[in-house]
């Protein structure tokens, strides 16, 4: 399951474990199995931080668990928490879900507040409250669903909308402009908060925070985080916003549903599904997940990208279900869905469309001319700062970047101020950069010959 699925899937109070897919180290290798630990642990989902774009993963947003607590005599002197972007190679698992009826309890008020404790029903959280403080919590009640009324409190279940906070997507009712206390140009789409974050020599680009209590006059630059990509000038700005706002005006108005898990799938067993019509529904599992379309549904894909079964990953293959049915779809999504179409299929993408990518609209035709182009040269496939030869990048490269049994490989110095992997890989140029045959920072190359 990847970070974007647990962000959009997983309640908070679930155990998540997470792994870089690696098999743990004897015990007696201490240093090794403390660093295998670190990629490969479990804890309790206690925040999400960031935009809920359900279909799009935000590169802003992330989660935190809270992994373990030490201390003594009944007394925790630290506690540590794992933060994870949704841009993690790690993949993840729902060990454990919340049971229904059990109370999450809140640090504060809003849907980015922390989660301090998971209580098995609403008087064991009121007692938890009283040996623990936190005059500000709320309490929520599990209950199955997505979304859930945030209770403060001492509250009852009579409360007012006006007392609650809502964990379901941003209400796009549209884009608000101004500018915050120190000046920054801002804006808000239902729950999320966009700035214009000033970079180095004049630049700037677009961060993001979400759910932000105070006036928009009274934000500040410590209420955002991300990089959401470089922004020219205030136009690229607006048109950035609005873009965004209408994508969840878009997706507000298309009637997707929540289901429960339990189906089976090829990446394992449902743990939730997203409903998008009759036929195409949207599954998540414990290591991936994707599309599953009806016999009837599937016939509708085009031959050249039909998979047999009707089942679609999420990493790629959902993008053939979006061109399919784009109805199902916001015009943002559906961006997104032609540029993967054009980057992996170009070849499905030509025979589909009847037009021809040119360079520099499809990633796999590209790297395909790169590999045609630069064949017989010798490519990087690895680098290492040289502890040697100060000022110098130590690579090593191979014809046409190939890799494998049997193959050559040759070591060269290439300076620092000039090494930038590129696209595809590092083209050495030999009468520029030196076959180097001297001491190797490469540790597998420690008391090899060379080149």
């Amino acid at each position: 399951m990847s970070a974007h699925t647990i962000f959009e899937h997983a309640p908070l109070g679930a155990i998540v474990a997470w792994s870089d897919g690696t098999p743990q180290p004897p015990v007696r290798h201490r240093r090794k199995l403390d660093a295998w630990k670190s990629n490969n642990s479990r804890g309790t989902l206690v925040r999400k931080q960031g935009p809920r774009d359900v279909g799009l993963p935000d590169p802003h947003a992330s989660f935190t668990l809270h992994e373990a607590d030490y201390g003594a005599g009944g007394i925790i002197a630290i506690r540590v928490f794992r933060t994870f972007g949704l841009d993690s190679a790690l993949r993840f698992t729902i060990v454990e879900r919340p049971a229904v009826g059990s109370v999450r309890v809140f640090a504060r008020p809003g849907a980015a507040a922390e989660l301090v404790h998971l209580a098995p029903h609403r008087a064991a959280a009121e007692q938890w409250l009283t040996e623990h403080g936190y005059p500000s919590a709320v309490l929520e009640e599990v209950t199955g669903r997505r979304s859930r009324r945030r209770c403060r409190r001492g509250e009852g279940s009579g409360m007012t909308s006006s007392d609650s906070t809502l964990l379901d997507a941003p209400d796009a009712s549209g884009a608000t402009f101004g500018r915050s206390a120190d000046g920054l140009l801002v804006a808000l789409v239902g729950d999320t908060a966009y700035a214009m974050a000033p970079g180095r020599d004049g630049t700037f680009y677009l961060v993001s925070g979400w759910r932000i209590s105070r006036p928009m006059a009274d934000w500040t630059r410590a209420d955002f985080y991300g990089h959401d990509g470089d922004l020219a000038d205030e136009a690229a700005f607006r048109a950035k916003v609005l873009e965004r706002a209408q994508h969840y005006r878009e997706r507000q108005g298309l009637g997707r549903r929540d289901i429960p898990g339990g189906a089976h799938t090829p990446w394992g067993t449902s743990q939730g599904a997203t409903v998008y019509a009759e036929g195409v529904v949207s599954h998540a599992t414990a290591g991936h997940g994707g599309f599953k379309l009806s016999a009837e549904r599937n016939r509708q894909v085009h031959p050249v990208l039909r998979a047999a079964g009707g089942w679609y990953e999420e990493d790629e293959g959902w993008a053939i279900v979006a061109l399919t049915f784009p109805e199902l779809f916001t015009a943002l999504e559906r961006r997104h869905a032609e540029r993967t179409i054009k980057d992996s299929w170009p070849d499905a993408w030509e025979t589909i469309s009847g037009t021809i990518l040119v360079p520099g609209e499809s990633r796999t035709k590209d790297q395909r001319a790169f590999e045609a182009e630069h064949a017989a040269d010798w490519i990087v496939v690895s680098a290492i700062t040289s502890d040697q030869q100060k000022g110098f990048v130590e690579c090593v490269a191979t014809p046409g970047g190939k890799r494998g049994a049997g193959t050559e490989e040759r070591r060269f110095l290439v300076p620092a101020a000039e090494y930038e992997i590129g696209r595809f890989g590092f083209v050495i140029d030999p009468d520029r950069h030196p076959v180097y045959a001297g001491p190797s920072s490469f540790i597998g190359w420690q008391g090899r010959g060379s080149p």
